[in-house]
């Protein structure tokens, strides 16, 4: 099994580009805001394992799966459809990183170093 871990930055910019589709109600952009919640590699990764080979297509029919109410819907939704492809799909939380994502006031480069600093 494939298995893809989403970190906490891009798992928060889905969820605020998925709560701003439901509120706006425009979902247009929400097909390439969850395919850029992976990396370059993690899309290569996926789509060799997909038996159609397109990750677009695969986005497509999960949205169109989701009941376009809910973000946690939407998160697990993303997570079963890809399951069944044998792709374990996981997205990061950081609850530091959620409290202090505002929408367009976080510092990402500052979350970086602290994140950095921590680690040594």
């Amino acid at each position: 099994m494939l298995e893809i871990i989403v970190d906490p930055r891009r798992t928060v910019n889905l969820k605020q580009a998925i709560n701003e589709a439901i509120s706006t109600g425009n979902y247009d952009t929400l097909y390439d805001d969850i395919r850029d919640c992976f990396t370059d590699e993690q899309i290569e990764q996926i789509e060799e394992v997909l038996e159609s080979g397109d990750i677009g297509e695969a986005i497509d029919d999960v949205v169109s799966e989701w009941g376009a109410e809910d973000t946690d819907e939407l998160i697990e939704t993303l997570e079963s459809f890809f399951a069944e492809s044998t792709i374990e799909i996981r997205f990061e939380e950081d609850e530091d990183f959620e409290e202090e994502a505002a929408p367009g006031e976080f510092d990402y480069d500052e979350y970086a170093e602290e994140e950095t600093e921590t680690e040594t």
